[in-house]
């Protein structure tokens, strides 16, 4: 009997032993369900906290800077105005306060996002648009763009594919710039594919044998288009200049905006002022350089022979 008791000490001994350990494994288990659950952003799509549909007022950042944002920071470009330097500057925030402008943004854009995930890890931000919105005076929400991603505050991330088209509505205080620097970096893009097409020695197919440069070194359709179209315009207007020669002086004009049409070519008669608001007009020069041009008086003061 003596050790028939001790036998059964020594099992409820060992039940209580595996007891306390399903326990503590138990207790282990909640923690990280209540870690995973808590600790960190849902799979699930949440609900669309970057909604700017009810804000009557967003704030937008350019960053990391207005002016470098804009891409303004190319030396063989001279777009700006000592005045228009300044004010990007000193533009820190940009404001949206037309409702409708807001809800177009919102409706038209944001809406269409795909739901990647969860953010992980601290994302390298290069240029990018912190947005914050506003319900009369109280902040409803805040948000950043980062190409063609937005990222919400509470760690979720979404992709858009076209990117997005309707920003313009909300950036109307920077949008011409942005639009002209656009302009200038496709006349940038030209002068590559001129110099290296050789189309110089064939300005009346100058376009053509532009065309077939980029299409040789990247046959996507996007790629080989894009440099043609102002995006201001959004047509292929641009005219080299015939007396521009492999010889010619550096700051000897090369190509510069024009009316619609394909492998144009001719002097300054055929600028035009129109394309852009405030008007004006990007001219490339030989050496690579690209002027915004205002006025009539400042064209006449280019070379164009």
């Amino acid at each position: 009997m003596v050790a028939f008791a001790a036998h059964i000490r020594r099992e409820i001994g060992y039940s209580r032993l595996r007891f306390a350990g399903i326990c503590t494994a138990l207790v282990l288990v909640l923690c990280l369900l209540v870690c995973v659950l808590y600790g960190q952003p849902s799979a699930r799509p949440p609900d669309p906290a970057y909604d700017l549909s009810r804000c009557t007022r967003i704030e937008i950042s350019l960053l990391p800077s207005t002016i470098t944002y804009l891409q303004f920071n190319n030396k063989k470009q001279v777009l700006l105005t000592k005045e228009e330097d300044e004010y990007l500057r000193s533009l820190t925030t940009i404001v949206c306060d037309n409702p409708e402008n807001i809800r177009v943004f919102a409706l038209q854009d944001l809406i269409s996002g795909q739901y990647i995930g969860p953010t992980r890890g601290v994302p390298r931000i290069g240029q990018s648009m912190r947005i914050v919105g506003y319900d009369g005076s109280e902040r409803a929400t805040s948000f950043t763009i980062i190409g063609n991603s937005l990222r919400t505050d509470d760690g979720h991330e979404f992709r858009y594919g076209s990117g997005f088209p309707h920003r313009h509505v909300v950036l109307s205080q920077v949008w011409p710039f942005l639009l002209r620097g656009v302009c200038a970096d496709n006349l940038s893009a030209l002068h590559g594919s001129l110099t290296y097409s050789k189309a110089y020695e064939r300005y009346g197919q100058w376009c053509d044998a532009v065309w077939r440069s980029r299409q040789e070194s990247n046959p996507d359709p996007s790629y080989v288009k894009s440099p043609f179209e102002c995006p201001s315009a959004h047509v292929c207007h641009y005219a080299i200049n015939p007396n521009c020669k492999p010889d010619s002086p550096a700051d000897t004009v090369l190509l510069f905006e024009t009316k619609p049409g394909w492998n144009q070519h001719g002097g300054p008669e055929l600028f035009t002022l129109d394309n852009h608001d405030p008007k004006g007009g990007c001219v490339l020069l030989k050496d690579g350089t690209v002027k915004f041009i205002r006025t009539e008086e400042e064209l006449k003061q280019l070379r164009w022979k």
